[in-house]
């Protein structure tokens, strides 16, 4: 065993590994990762915005598919324009706190002349630290070395779980990756050809993505009767069957919907997470150009899951407000406020359709004003 261990084969072994993993995650396999993936998705946006020339852009959007899907990114950079100002859309689907606070280390270094944004979120992303393991994906093309130790809050490394290797791996975090391109060297080769093409020829950080469809043959009115009511004609069934999967999640628990009215029955993990989302407008340094839209979701989530939720978002956001320091705009109301059903404005139980998104972006346009405005 000795003799093993005092090998310089085996040192070296171990060293070129380390190189390898090191390398990795310092971002050197970036140009040849796959674009059809979670970190994909991020490396498209990264590769939009050189295009673009990231000293060229002064506010941006960070958001999940919530805002991908739930304003039109298109009006929102041609009113920007209109004061002298390029905007493009940072959103990412699946993306959560982590997500944001990775921006707000990585757009200072990168994109220096940013100087205010719209933060778009949905009622679910003030509850929990995390989205899943897969959002380390997303944040991977993001990463500076010290990041993995701060992302252990958002995502707690598992033994069993693979995907937690990459907290400190990026032989962990791209091995799927690596092996999809040696096994299909061509196929990804055109692959990118196809992408730096597409990003060329597109507006791919301003274009407008919508959905279609609706909700309202599907009965909403509880979790039960959702769960229980036939597919709509016009819907798919691998729509229907979301639908009927989020219902599933928003049967109300046998003690009943959680009261967040009393201080002490809010979750501690609730708590930090509004400490860091307020946190979250100081590491983003916006020089008071900071715009906090909170999107809705479909009704039965918020009568289904927590009473008590939409003061503790505010609570939030308040004292920056009253200094103003953040512009927050809650939209939860705008449908019924409107007059117009749930049922017709949502493509699903978390994404508005084209309907909704359009009802919200003419509703925020005029308040975008104020991250133009002259200090």
């Amino acid at each position: 065993m000795r003799k093993v261990f005092l090998n310089p084969r085996i040192w070296l072994a171990i060293a070129l590994m380390l190189s390898i993993d090191l390398a990795l995650q310092l971002g050197a396999y970036k140009s040849i990762a796959s674009r059809d993936s979670h970190s994909g998705t991020t490396l498209r946006a990264l590769s939009a915005l050189n295009l673009r020339g990231p000293a060229q852009i002064d506010t941006v959007t960070i958001g999940s598919s919530v805002a991908v899907y739930g304003i039109d990114h298109s009006r929102i950079a041609e009113n920007a324009a209109k004061f002298g100002h390029a905007h493009v859309s940072l959103s990412l689907p699946g993306s959560a706190l982590m997500t944001f606070r990775q921006w707000a280390r990585w757009l200072p270094k990168n994109a220096p002349n940013v100087h205010g944004g719209l933060m778009v979120l949905a009622p679910g992303d003030f509850q929990l630290l995390g989205n899943g393991s897969y959002e380390l994906a997303i944040v991977a093309p993001l990463k500076s070395l010290a990041d993995g130790f701060w992302w252990r809050e958002h995502v707690p490394f598992k033994r069993e779980n693979l995907e937690t290797y990459g907290l400190f791996s990026g032989l962990a975090q791209y091995r799927g990756d690596v092996q999809q391109l040696i096994a299909h060297p061509l196929e990804r080769k055109g692959a990118l050809r196809w992408w730096r093409n597409h990003l060329r020829e597109s507006d791919y950080l301003t274009a407008q993505t919508v959905f279609d469809g609706d909700l309202c043959g599907v009965d909403l009115s509880s979790a039960q009767l959702c769960l229980t009511s036939p597919k709509p004609a016009n819907m798919s069934e691998a729509d229907f069957q979301a639908v009927r999967q989020v219902c599933q999640q928003l049967t109300p628990p046998p003690n009943g919907v959680a009261d967040w009215t009393i201080a002490a029955n809010v979750p501690e993990e609730t708590r930090r997470v509004q400490s860091l989302r307020r946190n979250l407008v100081a590491d983003l340094g916006w020089q008071n150009r900071t715009v906090v839209l909170v999107l809705p979701m479909h009704p039965l989530w918020e009568t289904t899951r927590v009473k008590g939720a939409r003061a503790l978002m505010a609570e939030i956001y308040q004292p920056l407000v009253d200094a103003g320091v953040v512009h927050y705009l809650n939209y939860q109301d705008l449908f019924a406020d409107a007059g117009v059903p749930s049922c017709k404005v949502f493509h699903d139980m978390y994404h508005l359709n084209r309907l909704g998104q359009k009802m919200v972006t003419d509703a925020l346009l005029p308040e975008l004003n104020w991250l133009y405005r002259v200090p």
